[in-house]
């Protein structure tokens, strides 16, 4: 990941998911990693949403690119369970920093495109650094 700031704080450490806030932006980062499966997702999001929540940051990075396919359990759990909650508890601008894996890419499209996210706003970017740019507009 290349991130540009050094104020991360590391809050969850899996070896599918670090989650960490960027304390200058007031960003909750997700780092994916591998193939998840539908266990590693609800345990994972459970980390995001209580960190969304505890520290009321409206502001998300899920970094996926070293994240592969998510099976599509998975993608129904975080279009009917995770996002909805992740709404409910103040999040409003969700970047994606997307792999250059073309089945990582659709996998992440797929999901997107479902998603009906009430308040928050979804985009999708190659770089970290528009990830962050476009979250402070």
């Amino acid at each position: 990941m290349e991130q540009e700031t050094t104020a991360n704080k590391t809050l969850v450490k899996e070896n599918f998911v670090e989650i960490s806030i960027d304390e200058i932006n007031q960003i909750v980062i997700a780092k994916w990693v591998g193939y998840l499966r539908l266990e590693d997702i609800k345990k994972g999001c459970d980390g995001l949403v209580k960190v969304v929540k505890q520290h009321e940051i409206a502001k998300h990075i899920s970094d996926q690119v070293d994240m592969k396919v998510l099976s599509k359990e998975a993608q129904d759990h975080l279009v009917q369970k995770v996002f909805p909650l992740l709404d409910q508890h103040g999040l409003r601008k969700l970047a994606v920093f997307v792999s250059n894996d073309v089945f990582a890419q659709a996998t992440v499209n797929k999901v997107n495109t479902e998603v009906q996210m009430g308040n928050v706003q979804i985009n999708t970017f190659n770089a970290y650094k528009d990830c962050v740019d476009w979250l402070n507009t």
